[in-house]
């Protein structure tokens, strides 16, 4: 696309030697001397001389394309991960988990680590109890104010955290735990259970697996 600038140029145009100079006549009250005028002042030339002059000039400006950027925004927005925050002693664990050098080929990120401890405690015989056991015993204890890092799980394991959520064993009478700390007691419960992580690793990529087969989208970052 070619965008077009216009440029007026108002000066008067100069004088230039062959102008042939004319004498004005002769009144009463005139100096002996008379005055010479140019013939660039008689109504003419005057308005030629202020005739503006255009100048256009034509300079290329990038081209856009909305089509590619909607495509950009809708594979975004496909991704299939969900928000959690994971209580500081457990994110600390699990970013080392990250960035051992046992975490190779590929080198798996938050949403799969998390998402791997959730997987691994729901394959036991009753995850639910071993999730409410950890939050009753164990984190009940810690401070309120543990600060929180945010991080992100994809969705399948999400739902299986919501669900527990908003079982019977999270509503009155029984305390309100919110997701944050279901998220939080599965990474511990697989700390405890293997310090190395390699079970982890093992299940995140297990779970890779299952998400290149039913052809999910991959997390951003």
């Amino acid at each position: 696309m070619e965008t077009a600038f216009i440029t007026v140029d108002c000066g008067h145009r100069p004088r230039t030697d062959t102008e042939t100079p004319f004498r004005r006549p002769s009144f009463q009250g005139d100096s002996p001397a008379g005055k010479t005028y140019s013939s660039s002042h008689t109504i003419a030339a005057a308005i030629d001389s202020h005739r503006p002059e255009v100048n256009i000039m034509l300079i290329a400006t990038p081209k856009e394309y909305p089509d590619k950027a909607k495509s950009e925004s809708l594979r975004i927005d496909r991704q299939d991960i969900v928000e959690t925050r994971l209580w500081l002693e457990e994110h600390d664990w699990l970013y080392g988990l990250l960035r051992s050098d046992k975490n190779v080929s590929p080198t798996f990120r938050f949403p799969d680590l998390i998402s791997s401890c959730v997987s691994l405690v729901f394959t036991r015989q009753d995850p639910s109890a071993c999730i409410f056991q950890f939050l009753g015993t164990e984190l009940i204890l810690r401070s309120p104010q543990t600060p929180r890092r945010r991080e992100s799980m994809w969705r399948r394991q999400y739902q299986l955290l919501l669900e527990l959520q908003r079982s019977p064993a999270n509503r009155h009478p029984n305390p309100k735990f919110q997701l944050d700390q279901l998220t939080t007691a599965c990474v511990a419960l697989c700390r405890t259970a293997d310090p190395s992580g390699a079970a982890i690793l093992q299940r995140a990529r297990r779970n890779m697996a299952e998400r290149a087969h039913h052809g999910w989208d991959a997390p951003p970052g």
